[in-house]
């Protein structure tokens, strides 16, 4: 028998029915600001959004498409598509994981615990807000969503740590008078995300390593607009180099080989490099698509436009100086 899906009957009134949490706390318990930040069973992206600004990037999950079309309409957030279960990121993907009221509603709890802990990155923090099943508030709540046929399995603090613990966290929990708690899992390991570069690494870099920290930076923005994920993550470049004159060279390789925005995605990302402070020129080469060549020599074509406009512009300046001299 087929579930109701009870979460797209919810969707177009779920922002007006249920308010936020405080962002201040969240902010403090996320250790925020941070780098990446994944909200898993995020819906509407209602509890996300306050947060915008405070993480390079922030990802709202759901299994609900229409859930996810109220968050789409938020600024500042990418929504994506995803069982928590099946999270289709690389490991250490996030520096900070959220997950709030979701948790109880995951199917395989278990295995979304293992997905929490993979794509969080070494040293980054996982927080999830649930309904504490040893209130007699929530005990009803539970009992409401068993007869509705919700699927729910709620767990107790302590199996809430075992649960974690298991699975190599750090695990702190938050427990008061409010019916709820808050898990608080930290991932041992180095300083979170590769991706971020603190201001000692980046005095020990040669100026190529800090270009092309610069350059995957920059790449990181460039979101695939059919996935809601960034072109680094889903790791359409390979190849990236950077040489002594600041010029770059990658190869791009589409997510398919008859991937329908292959074009607009190559050049969004030939204009997102070619912003970077320091890049001289950049060099594109396309693989695993079915008309590679003949985009790689586009590509060119306008690459070489760009630095012949460039080389007039300099050359006009350069004029300029010598009849004001």
């Amino acid at each position: 028998m087929r579930r109701l899906d009870h979460f797209s009957l919810l969707a177009p009134f779920y922002d007006r029915i249920f308010a936020g949490l405080n962002p201040a706390r969240l902010r403090e318990l996320l250790a925020l600001p941070a780098g990446r930040l994944l909200d898993v069973g995020g819906g509407t992206g209602r509890v996300s959004a306050a947060l915008v600004g405070q993480a390079d990037l922030i990802v709202v999950t759901d299994l609900s498409a229409a859930m996810l079309r109220a968050t789409r309409a938020k600024d500042g957030l990418c929504p994506a598509r995803a069982h928590a279960e099946r999270l289709p990121f690389p490991d250490a993907s996030f520096d900070r994981v959220l997950v709030v009221d979701a948790f109880h509603h995951f199917c395989d709890q278990e295995r979304a615990a293992g997905e929490l802990l993979r794509i969080l990155a070494p040293g980054g923090r996982l927080v999830i807000e649930e309904p504490n099943i040893e209130r007699w508030q929530v005990k009803l709540i539970a009992l409401g969503e068993r007869l509705a046929l919700m699927g729910s399995r709620f767990h107790r603090p302590e199996a809430m740590r075992r649960l974690f613990e298991a699975r190599g966290g750090r695990v702190t929990l938050q427990v008061d008078d409010t019916i709820n708690i808050w898990v608080l899992v930290e991932k041992p390991g180095g300083q979170a995300s590769a991706m971020l570069i603190s201001g000692r690494e980046k005095a020990e870099m040669s100026e190529p390593e800090a270009l092309r920290a610069a350059v995957l930076r920059r790449m990181s923005r460039v979101i695939d607009p059919e996935t809601g994920v960034d072109i680094v993550w889903m790791r359409l470049i390979e190849d990236l180099a950077v040489d002594e004159q600041g010029r770059v060279s990658y190869t791009f390789r589409p997510s398919s080989p008859l991937c329908p925005i292959a074009v607009p995605l190559a050049i969004e990302i030939r204009r997102a490099v070619r912003e970077v402070v320091g890049v001289t020129s950049q060099t594109t080469r396309v693989e695993g698509y079915a008309r590679g060549d003949e985009l790689t020599a586009l590509l060119g074509e306008l690459d070489g436009e760009h630095e012949r406009a460039s080389e007039n512009g300099a050359a006009a300046a350069s004029a300029a100086n010598v009849r004001r001299a």
